[in-house]
């Protein structure tokens, strides 16, 4: 796991907390979690996830707190946290599908399910592939190919899942 993928992820509990109204010096942590992460060249996940020694020295290094610590420790070496999860239990079931994405966090999740009543990452990638998401603010060619593009599916199972929508219908 990348520096940017457990920042993207500090930065998605950042903001489920905030809206939950949670502490604010939770957050903020989270926060400054995650631009260290962004900041740092070494690998967070090589040193997180070795020995204590190394886990002393990212303390040290990112000034991040124990609890924080032991939360990227699990991200690094299972590649989940389960706190993320937590949160994402009071959420509607779409939100923890579509922020499956790449670059797509709980606002943008909403974003996506009000404009396109996407409930599934295969909506939206459906959505990328037949140039309906351009249509959607904050969507624009670039962010929309790369989206297209994804294989976070077999797809050969989005064409059956289409075909059978379609005979649905």
């Amino acid at each position: 796991m990348t520096n940017r993928e457990m920042a993207a992820m500090l930065f998605n509990i950042a903001t489920l907390l905030r809206d939950r109204d949670d502490n604010p010096y939770r957050i903020r942590a989270y926060e400054r979690g995650a631009r260290a992460l962004l900041r740092s060249r070494a690998n967070a996940a090589a040193i997180l996830g070795g020995p204590n020694e190394n886990a002393r020295m990212a303390h040290r290094k990112w000034e991040l707190g124990e609890h924080l610590q032991i939360k990227l420790r699990e991200l690094a070496t299972r590649g989940e946290m389960q706190y993320f999860h937590e949160l994402c239990e009071d959420l509607p079931p779409y939100m923890e599908a579509l922020m499956e994405i790449p670059g797509v966090g709980p606002r943008t999740a909403q974003h996506l399910h009000e404009a396109l009543g996407a409930e599934h990452a295969e909506d939206v990638v459906r959505a990328a592939r037949t140039g309906k998401l351009e249509s959607v603010w904050g969507f624009g060619k670039k962010r929309t190919s790369q989206i297209a593009q994804l294989s976070l599916f077999d797809d050969e199972a989005l064409q059956s899942t289409e075909n059978e929508r379609l005979r649905a219908a």
